[in-house]
């Protein structure tokens, strides 16, 4: 698959692989080695659980060795259960998420004894080992170089695609604060804010503007939505506050007084 992008007026390609991203991405070692045993886990009589920070892909590994299984948010099955909302006896198999959250993890684990469970959480869980034999711990992105660029590259190609620009963002801040999740949301943010038009831009400012005077906020202090990105461009685009004030064509003490109310300048 290539990817189409400009840099320096000069059109390059970049060919990448087709990843599907609700598989679980497995180019590091440390991830082959983890689903591995997960495969090898799968088909014995032992429960399964997967631990790791929000954003690493716990719900897509054991979706993936798992396909066909029945999934629920743990609390929400505990409450079924207390509630004799429904009959536990039915599944052989289940997927459940954020075990962690259980509020009576060893009676909850005992009504589910003859089940097999596959489970995921963003703690170690402070039970015994009898009821998960198998722990699979997944590192930080930035732990796995191999899986991030797959995974950045994906990110950037979806969100030039539905944001119809050919053009990639040299400067991205990638976010790897709560990894994959994180990482879309800034990749998709620095993509569609260079894709942007007037007409677009006009109807955000209008939504957000829209949402601050529902909380009462005046016209001096909306203006703060207009000033700071004005003053933030014109810093860049300009070196000196004198420059900055003949080029806006605003006094020069008003120019400073912003400039300090904003930036502490």
């Amino acid at each position: 698959m290539y990817i189409l992008y400009t840099k320096y007026g000069i059109i390059f390609t970049i060919n990448i692989k087709e990843v599907i991203m609700h598989e679980f991405i497995s180019e590091s070692k440390n991830n082959k080695n983890i689903l591995q045993s997960a495969l090898l886990s799968i088909n014995l009589p032992v429960n399964i659980l997967i631990i790791g920070s929000s954003g690493l892909g716990k719900k897509l590994l054991a979706k993936q060795i798992s396909p066909n299984t029945d999934t629920f948010d743990a609390l929400t099955l505990e409450e079924l259960i207390n509630n004799s909302k429904i009959d536990i006896s039915l599944y052989e198999k289940l997927i459940l998420h954020n075990v962690d959250k259980l509020l009576n993890k060893q009676e909850f684990f005992k009504t589910c004894e003859h089940i097999k469970l596959i489970a995921t959480s963003n703690a170690t869980l402070n039970i015994s080992d009898s009821n998960f034999a198998v722990k699979l711990q997944l590192n930080k992105l930035e732990e796995n170089p191999e899986d991030l660029e797959i995974i950045k590259q994906s990110y950037i190609k979806e969100a030039m695609f539905l944001s119809s620009n050919n053009k990639i963002n040299e400067n991205i801040k990638y976010d790897l604060s709560q990894n994959g999740k994180s990482l879309k949301k800034s990749i998709f943010k620095s993509i569609f804010n260079e894709s942007i038009g007037t007409n677009e831009l006009e109807a955000s400012l209008e939504k957000h503007i829209f949402k601050e005077l529902t909380l009462n906020k005046t016209y001096k202090e909306l203006l703060e939505v207009f000033e700071i990105p004005l003053l933030k461009a014109s810093q860049k685009s300009f070196k000196s506050q004198v420059k900055m004030a003949k080029a806006l064509d605003i006094n020069r003490i008003t120019l400073r007084k912003k400039l300090h109310k904003y930036f502490g300048v």
